[in-house]
């Protein structure tokens, strides 16, 4: 506690204390207290800006519209219990969200489907854990950081494999990302826009890391463009895994990098028919994309495997940057019934060096050999 002693070049002191109860002070701060002092009555409003903890000036971990929050939980209810409208939410700090149960019945991250929030995540990293599934009803536009799933899938097990870890990105509202790392496989199964960003891949489980996409588009019209994807194993998953998807769907991907891949080509293409006996996805759409060193995938196709949905590519390229992939891409096209590669362009990623190997030229010149039609680029 304080008093404050007034004294007048004539007259009585003052004695204020009213209002000047239990002040926090703290070594080396200095607190500025701020009111009337010649009144009767003496009210003060003190703020502490920013918060204290213990012995440390800790900067607020969370704003929205300007207004600081101590925790995402209390940002997000507020713009929940508030009116519809844009808010723009900043995290300055690490921090964490609970998505609730997995398949479309996690809980609400954002609940009024006329709010728009801008999330920055200030080249921090947000951490999904629950069991699985993060549902808005809003439009929700990530930019600028790392999103990590530590979700778990109790609920799945049994299911088939390469769809066992995935962050679900759900609901009836709308994504986007922009310069966003998703440092696990995620799934898109609503509308989403996505640019600029990485797809690492880790799966959360290392036995089943060679089963995992880098991320599943199940449903929604998604676009990804100007990204990467460097998942050590498969790249992009398009399929209606669970029969349920009612509208119709355009997925496209352009301006994408996909390197390095040891089981898949870039996109596999599962059987898309739900079980209305109908495709959800009507266009798939593949362009001025490039894809180093992936598999050929049942079509030979390295762009792209599929079940039953070809889809339009335009203007990609297929490169190759060791000999034993460019060795591969020499089968492709000598074995019987060989692929053609009409239309592709192929390029040379680096200089190779054969290391004295027998070389089979790539297309043969008998009857029923097969014939190279593309463009091969050796840079």
């Amino acid at each position: 506690s304080a008093e404050l002693v007034f004294t007048p070049s004539a007259g009585e002191n003052i004695y204020l204390s009213q209002g000047l109860q239990n002040i926090p002070l703290q070594r080396n701060y200095r607190t500025n207290i701020v009111g009337r002092i010649l009144t009767g009555q003496i009210d003060f409003n003190v703020i502490t800006d920013p918060l204290y903890e213990d012995d440390y000036n800790v900067e607020v971990p969370t704003m929205v519209n300007g207004q600081k929050f101590q925790t995402l939980q209390e940002a997000i209810n507020v713009i929940n219990q508030s009116d519809a409208g844009t808010y723009n939410l900043s995290i300055s700090d690490d921090a964490t969200w609970a998505t609730g149960v997995a398949g479309d019945g996690a809980n609400l991250m954002f609940t009024n489907s006329n709010t728009t929030v801008n999330f920055n995540l200030n080249g921090h990293t947000l951490t999904m854990t629950g069991a699985g599934g993060l549902k808005n009803n809003a439009t929700v536009n990530f930019v600028n950081g790392t999103i990590v799933d530590k979700t778990s899938y109790e609920y799945e097990n049994g299911e088939t494999a390469w769809e066992f870890t995935y962050l679900e990105f759900q609901g009836a509202g709308k994504y986007s990302f922009k310069n966003v790392i998703f440092n696990n496989s995620v799934m898109f199964a609503a509308d989403a826009e996505v640019d600029g960003c990485t797809f690492l891949g880790n799966a959360t489980q290392a036995s089943n890391a060679d089963n995992e996409y880098a991320a599943w588009i199940n449903k929604g019209n998604v676009t990804i463009k100007n990204s990467k994807i460097k998942s050590p194993y498969r790249g992009f998953k398009i399929a209606d895994k669970y029969g349920d998807a009612s509208n119709l769907y355009t997925v496209e991907i352009d301006g994408c990098e996909f390197t390095n891949f040891s089981k898949k080509p870039g996109v596999a293409i599962d059987n898309t028919t739900n079980s209305g006996g109908f495709t959800p996805f009507t266009s798939i759409t593949i362009k001025n994309s490039r894809f180093t060193d992936v598999q050929p995938g049942d079509q030979k196709a390295y762009i792209y495997e599929t079940d039953n949905f070809v889809p339009t590519l335009d203007n990609n390229v297929v490169a190759f940057a060791t000999a034993e992939s460019l060795r591969g891409f020499a089968e492709c096209v000598n074995t019987t019934n060989g692929a053609s590669f009409l239309n592709y362009t192929i390029e040379l990623a680096a200089d190779i060096d054969l290391n004295n190997a027998l070389w089979a030229p790539i297309g043969g010149t008998g009857s029923g050999s097969g014939q190279f039609r593309g463009t091969f680029d050796g840079k």
